[in-house]
């Protein structure tokens, strides 16, 4: 199950063996996999009535339970899930309380029911004691707890304490290398950033919409990759403007144009932006046809005049 969950974390979904549905937590993982990817799941009566079963378990399974139908409620907006992701969670067996761990996985179900009903009595409820466990995931989920901070600070209208939150869910993403949970903190930071106030930022929004639809793209995250054109439709009509670059150049290619500049290969550019090496190798041809480069030396010395990099003296 190890290497299940880690191709898992990484969004290697098609390499998750169809075998772990012989085990309980392998069978949450197919359950995972379907919402995020938006495939067909089982008859619905039949993923219901089994979730209510495993929400009685004494074992770990209860608690998994809970967060699994708050992720599938949370990533379909399915107001059934989402209440009995509730119900799981208020309502745990006796013996689940006593496991901290169990504990917290309850609480993440909470916080992501709280963040979509914008309940702010139960976000207040669950966000301290999910503080303390920040810079860390939930290890039966595998939710990072600073992107579920982040949703319910900007529920309880605290933006200073969601940037924060949603920038440090970034760097732990990226560090532990959690693309598909990437992926989604790059949506609901957008989200948050879209909003009106002193916070907004449209342009960070646009380039974390770009990152987004980039790894929702790359790993077939269906839902995810819907929920970002829609915010993409969003930061096109909002009064800011994105930076306008020459010959049609986006904010990601820019990026991948400075670091080609610099002197990165493909492979150290996907390192870098935590992006696919092919992915990168795309955005270089779409770079050198925009340009009119004939290689990677024309396009610096393009990235030079324009002004998009400092010239070297």
């Amino acid at each position: 199950m190890a290497r299940a969950e880690a191709l898992y974390t990484k969004g290697d979904f098609a390499l998750v063996s169809e075998t772990v549905l012989e085990d309980s937590r392998g069978r949450h993982l197919i359950e995972m996999i379907r919402s995020e990817t938006g495939s067909e799941t089982d008859d619905r009566a039949d993923l219901i009535a089994r979730l209510q079963g495993a929400a009685q378990n004494p074992s770990s399974v209860g608690p998994i339970a809970a967060a699994s139908a708050a992720i599938i409620g949370h990533n379909s907006r399915d107001k059934e899930f989402l209440g009995l992701a509730r119900s799981f969670a208020e309502s745990g067996h006796p013996i689940q309380s006593n496991v901290p761990s169990g504990r917290v996985a309850r609480q993440v179900a909470l916080g992501l029911v709280a963040a979509v009903e914008s309940d702010k009595k139960t976000a207040a409820q669950v966000y301290p004691e999910l503080r303390e466990r920040t810079g860390s995931a939930d290890p039966r989920v595998f939710l990072p707890i600073d992107r579920i901070l982040g949703l319910l600070a900007r529920t309880l209208d605290r933006p200073t304490d969601a940037a924060r939150h949603f920038e440090d869910a970034l760097a732990f993403c990226r560090k532990a290398e959690f693309r598909p949970q990437l992926g989604w903190t790059c949506h609901d930071y957008a989200e948050f950033l879209l909003d009106p106030g002193e916070h907004a930022n449209v342009e960070k929004a646009v380039s974390l919409i770009d990152e987004g639809l980039e790894i929702a793209r790359e790993l077939g995250m269906v839902p995810l990759e819907g929920r970002l054109t829609i915010l993409q439709e969003m930061a096109a009509s909002a009064a800011a403007p994105t930076p306008a670059y020459p010959d049609g150049l986006t904010e990601r290619e820019v990026e991948v144009l400075r670091l080609l500049a610099a002197g990165s290969t493909n492979q150290q550019i996907a390192d870098d932006l935590v992006i696919a090496p092919s992915t990168a190798a795309k955005h270089v041809a779409n770079i050198l046809g925009k340009t009119g480069s004939a290689n990677r030396t024309e396009a610096a010395a393009y990235a030079a005049q324009q002004g998009l990099v400092e010239s070297r003296k």
